[in-house]
């Protein structure tokens, strides 16, 4: 007597489709039939004697779970679900028949009874944990056996997810390799962040360009960064606090600035060149959240000849606010040796400040743990406009030039 939940009831559905297909050949080797004609229940008969029922379970906030009497409960995705919940609903269908809990998941960002019992920290559990290389070590050898290609499938789909985020990821880490990566709650350690620092002297490619913004009128500042597709931050501004009229006009004057430096060209030779800021940049993200809304953007594009468009509206939702940060996050994380990795000027007047708001951010995960939430800490004087800024610049130049689109 068996129960399969999940936590919205799709997962446990999935799995009793495949249990009833696979019903077909269990006839004919063990003359089992499935006389529930219900898809979200089997009764499995052996010669006229009923020998199995199978129920699922919908562990989403409106459901309420008829009881039924199991010695088996199977919970998938058990790292999302309910916990008070499946406590109160679902365990005490075990009770009668001493049954057990089968609790399925992968890594996760909170504290539940799955990540307790995969820790060793829930009374009578015991985790059987299969890492990435596990899994494709068992593929493969399935593949020498068979020689069906569709078993190094999934070793190719992580090789790619590999190569765009490097080994270190904090996302790759957790969901393939098992590890907790989170320091404290921390966004990124100082360690980490200082490691990606260069020297304001060493050159960067400066064809392309992408331009970030994080508006603010009066108790944070103003930061504006510009980024190459290759992750570097060129330049970085903080802005004084003046109406957005005049802020509009000082990013104006930056960017218009000539400047002569020497840049690192796609065939790898060094040369000087003479510049404006403005006739590289490709595309700009601007915040458009707030009460200020458009209203900084709409100016910056009357006032400039920037490339202002409806894309470069970025207002922050928990949705966009997760693709802004895990894009910085797999920049941070990648190996040293890959030129996609983050840098910023160390040396640069403004660093300090960049690499102290940096530092400070907090991680959190929202929405059952779904989407990255990074945010300044709760203290009077904490500031993110800064990492927010050069967040925005990295994504306005990984989108700067068709074909070069880094895919999150």
């Amino acid at each position: 007597m068996a129960g399969i939940a999940s936590p919205k009831g799709e997962q446990a559905k999935t799995d009793t489709d495949r249990i009833k297909k696979s019903l077909t050949e269990l006839r004919d080797s063990w003359q089992v039939e499935d006389r529930e004609f219900n898809a979200y229940t089997i009764r499995a008969y052996r010669f006229d004697k009923l020998s199995a029922e199978i129920f699922t379970f919908s562990l989403a906030p409106s459901t309420n779970n008829e009881s039924k009497t199991l010695n088996l409960l199977v919970v998938e995705e058990a790292h999302k679900t309910d916990d008070q919940k499946r406590s109160d609903q679902l365990d005490p269908m075990l009770a009668s028949t001493g049954g057990v809990r089968w609790m399925i998941g992968v890594g996760c960002t909170r504290v539940c009874d799955f990540k307790k019992g995969c820790d060793g920290e829930l009374p009578h559990s015991k985790p059987i944990v299969c890492n990435v290389d596990r899994v494709i070590a068992d593929r493969r050898k399935k593949f020498e056996e068979t020689g069906n290609p569709k078993h190094l499938e999934y070793e190719k789909a992580f090789q790619k997810l590999l190569r765009q985020f490097g080994r270190e990821n904090p996302e790759i880490k957790r969901n393939f390799y098992l590890e907790d990566t989170i320091e404290a709650g921390n966004f990124v350690s100082r360690e980490r962040l200082l490691s990606c620092g260069r020297p304001m002297s060493k050159p960067i490619r400066m064809d392309r360009l992408g331009l970030g913004i994080d508006w603010a009128r009066r108790s944070d500042n103003t930061w504006a960064f510009l980024s190459n597709e290759y992750n570097d931050v060129a330049d970085m501004l903080k802005v004084p606090h003046v109406p957005y009229e005049q802020q509009c006009e000082m990013i104006d004057a930056w960017l218009k600035e000539k400047r002569k430096c020497q840049v690192l060209k796609e065939d790898g030779s060094v040369i000087e060149e003479e510049f404006t800021y403005l006739e590289r940049i490709l595309a700009v993200r601007g915040d458009s959240t707030g009460g200020a809304g458009d209203a900084p953007m709409e100016m910056l594009a009357a006032k400039t000849a920037l490339p202002i468009d409806e894309e470069s509206h970025f207002v922050f939702t928990t949705q966009s606010k997760n693709t802004l940060y895990l894009h910085f996050e797999a920049a941070l994380f990648r190996d040293p040796e890959d030129e996609l990795r983050f840098s910023y000027p160390a040396d640069y007047p403004l660093a300090g400040e960049f690499e102290e708001q940096t530092i400070a951010l907090e991680r959190e995960y929202v929405k059952e743990g779904e989407y990255l939430s990074v945010h300044h800490p709760d203290k009077p004087d904490a500031r993110d406009d800064a990492p927010d800024g050069c967040g925005l610049s990295l994504v306005a130049a990984s989108n700067a030039e068709v074909g070069q689109i880094i895919v999150l």
